[in-house]
C-alpha cells in the first residue's frame, strides 16, 4: 500500500519483513538500488546485478558498489 501511494520511505520500513524472494523486486519498485544490489549479492544473482548496473546509469558511487559486489561473486 505504501508503494501504491508513493510513500517510498515508509515502504522501506516494511520490506525487510516481506518474503525473501519478494525483497529484490520491492526495493526496485522504491528505487533503492543499493539495497536491491545487496539482496542480489546475498542471493548470488549476477544477472540481477548486471540489470542493476544498467539502471544505475551515471551514478558513479552506485555503479562502483554494484560492480564491487559483482566482482566478488565472479571471483568465488
Amino acid at each position: 500500500m505504501c508503494i501504491q501511494h508513493g510513500n517510498r520511505k515508509e515502504a522501506a520500513k516494511y520490506i525487510p519483513k516481506c518474503a525473501a524472494e519478494e525483497r529484490f523486486l520491492l526495493y526496485l519498485k522504491i528505487d533503492d538500488l543499493v539495497r536491491a544490489a545487496d539482496i542480489a549479492f546475498q542471493e548470488r544473482n549476477i544477472r540481477a546485478l548486471e540489470e542493476l548496473l544498467v539502471r544505475a546509469g551515471k551514478r558513479p558511487e552506485l555503479v562502483e558498489h554494484i560492480t564491487s559486489l559483482k566482482d566478488r561473486l565472479e571471483q568465488k
